[in-house]
């Protein structure tokens, strides 16, 4: 994943920095054989930071923008097992007396050589991702999924960033877009055009996911019928009423039956 976003990273022309006046470092030991050092991990912190070309690392810039960094090293299961160390990574901006926060995490196992450096660099990189795109708005991920609607011409792989990417910042006006890869030929773009629907859960991607369940499998209709649940309104509310007394599977009878009273109790409550 850290590949996917690094990509996305470079197709941005913004060169605005990440101005951050503070950071804090905070250590949570499982594993009592690895022991952390605060002052030489900051170093470290302090260090990448300054190298990165889209942070700006000031301390006496007096902008609210801080840093938090938690090392986790995580106990192994058993004598067999490598133990497991967690980088996170936590910024807090104020801007106008509003907040907004940008995250990123990674995981590796011991031993391997500059381990703590390699997990802060790559939860680094999903952190200035997170930041990118609220920055410049969802423009560039919705023309990725243009351009592969279009052409095939763009990587799967960035196609399927920009979908999870969407429904992650739940993305209205991507809906239509993403109906178009939840109806496309690939099994896995669809499910993640599912999932990101479900997050956005805007009334009208209804119809893509009732024409994406038509002739699937058992376990593809199922999670329709959850989609559906999460996302509500009365077009939900007629699909699942219809499957609910009219579909040839009893498991989809129920499911959808309990989905349906789930939506009417949402739609009474709203």
């Amino acid at each position: 994943m850290v590949a996917l976003f690094t990509l996305l990273l470079s197709k941005c022309s913004c060169h605005e920095k990440l101005t951050i006046d503070k950071v804090l470092i905070d250590i949570i030991y499982e594993d009592d054989d690895k022991v952390l050092n605060r002052k030489e991990l900051r170093k470290m912190v302090l260090k990448l930071l300054q190298e990165n070309e889209f942070i700006k690392l000031d301390l006496n810039a007096k902008v609210n923008t801080s840093l938090k960094v938690v090392f986790r090293s995580i106990s192994r299961q058993n004598n067999s097992d490598k133990p497991v160390g967690m980088v996170d990574l936590v910024v807090n901006q104020y801007i106008d007396s509003k907040r907004y926060t940008y995250h990123g995490a990674a995981v590796g196992k011991y031993p391997e050589k500059d381990l703590w450096a390699m997990l802060f660099n790559s939860s680094l990189n999903n952190l200035i991702n997170d930041w990118r795109i609220e920055l410049d708005g969802n423009a560039e991920l919705i023309a990725i999924i243009n351009q592969y609607l279009k052409d095939k011409s763009v990587a799967k792989s960035e196609v399927e960033l920009a979908v999870y990417m969407l429904g992650i910042k739940k993305e209205v006006n991507a809906v239509t877009l993403l109906g178009k890869i939840l109806l496309g030929p690939s099994n896995k773009l669809s499910l993640l055009a599912l999932v990101s629907l479900t997050q956005i859960a805007d009334p009208n991607s209804i119809e893509y996911i009732t024409q994406f369940a038509e002739r699937k499998n058992v376990d593809i209709r199922k999670q329709a019928v959850l989609a559906a649940r999460q996302i509500g309104g009365k077009k939900a509310a007629a699909w699942l009423f219809t499957l609910s007394t009219g579909h040839a599977d009893p498991e989809i009878r129920q499911l959808a039956g309990e989905a349906l009273l789930a939506v009417e109790k949402k739609t009474k409550i709203d």
